[in-house]
């Protein structure tokens, strides 16, 4: 066979492809060709042995048969990299199954709790059939010592087990010994539904030196819930929030504890069904990040709400509104997001064009339709001055018609020779747009040596630009 004759760093490129996963949550299920070929000969078993094991997901009743294959074959343990628990929703473990392992299960609490009774709490919670998860989450972290991604379907109040096994875990890589864990650099927590836990439960993750990456989806922060992360996290440099709703109060103090942000997603969207949102204030997300002015390389600000001519009409609360509606009133230009130009490593920026210009002040649109072309050539100058020289990729969301004399205003700051690093620009429009417009962009950009693609959005639940 032609395959046979491959090098087996081919093979195992082409066994790893047979991988299912989609973007977020991982959706794993070994496919039956990749069994089958784990089955064919001793060689390709070796091969996709690794592929086979890389990836252990949560589903329904899988857990205990997991634990006891690791315990049976500890080796198998080291080819995990990806853990996605299906927290809280575990069924208990089944103590028939796992007895013959009883005393491996014990030394490895042990190892972790040195506290006596408490080993003996974790034990008997683990198979108790009133059994809350975090028991069984802390065992199988326990079993991995070498996983790099880490990811919960749900959050729920701390675990005060998976809490030791990462307590223990962060002690040892202060002491620059080798720790389960340390390859733990990526954490993703899927859904949030209590949020006076969020801090608590993100501070047993960010004391791992080893993690870079945290990523928070479909979570609300309310402004008097923050009570801090006590340690500064120096070490991550990737922070993403997907479809969030936030107090914009919330945000700063929370940024504050990670100044070496390289990568900044947040990606507003309304999460609460009562009618009342924090309103996505534009200012308030630019104060936030502005220490990180010396090491942003990625700033994706996108908001997935209403179209921002009808954001007043929007229900925020009473107080925001009324915060807002003074602050517009003042200063017209204080609800846009401001000049970035002192972000001198800022290599991308995918943003909402409301987002860079600002909202047009309702007494402007009182004023007539001339007043109002008025204010949208100086929002399309504001949203194109505001763009630093070091930017190699721009998205523009919610573009409209209305918007091309930002678009034309970039292409003659092009062509002063300003923006050269600059290679591509995506418009995403979110209502139909004129295809002759759309051909005109893209030839007029390849003339200035720019990449424009323009289309149209794929609606409001789509999560935005690719923050993975």
């Amino acid at each position: 066979m032609a395959f046979n004759r491959l090098p087996e760093e081919l093979k195992i490129e082409v066994f790893s492809q047979l991988r299912i996963q989609k973007k977020g949550m991982l959706e794993w299920d070994p496919p039956e060709s990749l069994l089958n070929a784990a089955l064919c000969c001793h060689n390709w078993n070796e091969l996709v042995v690794p592929t086979l094991y890389s990836t252990f997901v949560e589903k329904e009743s899988n857990t205990t048969k997991f634990i006891r294959t690791i315990l049976e074959r500890p080796d198998l343990a080291s080819y995990v990299r990806i853990y996605s628990s299906n927290f809280p929703w575990i069924d208990p473990l089944k103590p028939k199954l796992l007895q013959p392992h009883h005393v491996q299960i014990e030394d490895l609490v042990a190892a972790a709790c040195a506290d006596e009774g408490q080993r003996e709490l974790w034990l008997g919670a683990m198979f108790s059939p009133y059994h809350s998860s975090h028991p069984i989450v802390a065992l199988v972290l326990l079993l991995l010592p070498n996983i790099s991604t880490l990811e919960f379907f749900k959050e729920t109040p701390m675990g005060i087990y998976t809490a030791l096994v990462f307590s223990k875990a962060a002690q040892l890589q202060q002491c620059d010994l080798r720790a389960r864990y340390c390859n733990l650099q990526y954490v993703q927590i899927t859904r949030f539904s209590e949020v006076t836990n969020f801090f608590e439960f993100i501070e047993q993750f960010v004391r791992l030196r080893s993690l870079k990456a945290l990523t928070f989806e479909n979570a609300i922060m309310w402004e008097d819930v923050y009570n801090g992360i006590e340690v500064v996290t120096s070490h991550i440099t990737r922070l993403s929030f997907l479809r969030t709703d936030i107090h914009p109060h919330a945000l700063a103090p929370l940024l504050e504890r990670f100044p070496n942000l390289t990568y900044f997603s947040y990606i507003y969207s309304s999460n609460t069904s009562d009618g009342i949102h924090y309103p996505y204030v534009n200012c308030s997300v630019r104060d936030a990040i502005m220490h990180l002015q010396q090491s942003l390389e990625d700033l994706i600000i996108v908001d997935r709400e209403k179209d921002p001519v009808e954001e007043w009409e929007s229900n925020w609360s009473e107080e925001l509104h009324e915060e807002a509606s003074i602050a517009q009133e003042i200063e017209p230009g204080s609800l846009a997001f401001g000049s970035l130009t002192g972000f001198v490593k800022l290599r991308r920026l995918e943003a909402t064009v409301f987002t860079l210009t600002g909202p047009i002040p309702r007494a402007v649109f009182n004023e007539g339709a001339t007043a109002v072309a008025q204010c949208r050539i100086e929002h399309a100058a504001r949203l194109v001055e505001s763009l630093p020289e070091s930017l190699e990729k721009l998205g523009l969301w919610n573009c409209t018609e209305v918007n091309r004399g930002a678009e034309k205003l970039l292409f003659d700051r092009r062509r002063r020779g300003e923006l050269q690093k600059l290679k591509v620009v995506e418009l995403v429009f979110s209502e139909t747009f004129d295809v002759e417009d759309g051909l005109w962009s893209q030839t007029e950009g390849e003339k200035l040596g720019l990449v424009v693609t323009v289309r149209m959005d794929r609606g409001k639940d789509h999560d935005g630009p690719n923050c993975y």
